[in-house]
């Protein structure tokens, strides 16, 4: 995901955020207080700004880009617009989301993160092979296996008499239990209701989130090459004692 342009987003929200941003930098802490939605006020909130100003008062807030945005509005007598945005100063390598809310055209803060690093998260999150250990081949491994897997088995399929085969083809398409990897820094995870096409998948959820590998069980073609086993012996079977019938048969 890339920088979203700055016209994609409502000029009242960059404007009333960074001008936040500058309030709390500059240690206007009743200010940042104040624009809190009443439901976000309380003495934890005060201690948190102290904290955030304590931490990044040195920090120059230039060059900002928005890697994040999204809104949404309830209708009605009363309606509430949400704004979720996200910016990365690129030069402290900070990290400021808000949620805000508008209600009676006035905007106020509902929530405030800050976390800085000491890189860009898009470097700290980019895919590399530098450093990877045994679990992070596995999962690329897999990546490419299964679905190689699942795909001959559909192929042989094709030429196996089974019953409502196309019953077949679409249990073998599906993997299930979930084995997920967090590539950066290699947590692990196993979701036990999850079903994944072709039994694989990587995704990224945003421009400083990090990619996260997953593989599945791909039980369908598992079964698939075990009928198809008992189906071939079965048919052998068959043949030979056909081949025997005629054999006795014979003059």
């Amino acid at each position: 995901m890339e920088e979203i342009p700055e016209d994609m987003v409502p000029k009242e929200v960059t404007s009333y955020t960074r001008n936040y941003l500058d309030k709390l930098s500059s240690g206007d802490i009743s200010y940042c207080f104040d624009q809190l939605d009443k439901q976000a006020q309380d003495n934890n909130s005060k201690k948190l700004f102290n904290y955030f100003y304590e931490n990044l008062k040195d920090n120059q807030l230039k060059n900002s880009a928005i890697i994040y945005y999204r809104s949404s509005k309830t209708f009605g007598d009363n309606p509430i617009s949400t704004y979720e945005i996200g910016y990365e100063y690129n030069e402290s390598w900070v990290y400021y989301s808000f949620k805000l809310l508008e209600k009676e055209e006035r905007l106020n803060v509902l929530s405030l993160n800050v976390s800085p690093f000491k890189n860009s998260l898009r470097h700290i999150h980019q895919f590399t092979l530098t450093d990877k250990g045994f679990l992070h081949y596995l999962f690329l491994l897999m990546n490419v296996a299964i679905p190689l897997f699942i795909l001959v088995s559909i192929g042989f399929s094709i030429k196996t008499p089974l019953r409502k085969k196309w019953l077949w083809i679409v249990f073998m398409l599906l993997g299930f239990v979930s084995f997920n990897l967090n590539w950066t820094d290699g947590d692990f995870e196993i979701k036990l209701m999850s079903i994944k096409l072709l039994g694989t998948g990587f995704s990224k959820t945003g421009i400083i989130a990090p990619w996260v590998f997953s593989f599945a069980i791909p039980v369908g073609a598992i079964m698939f090459w075990i009928k198809r086993a008992q189906l071939l012996k079965e048919l052998k079977n068959y043949q030979l004692t056909d081949t025997n019938k005629k054999e006795n048969n014979a003059p």
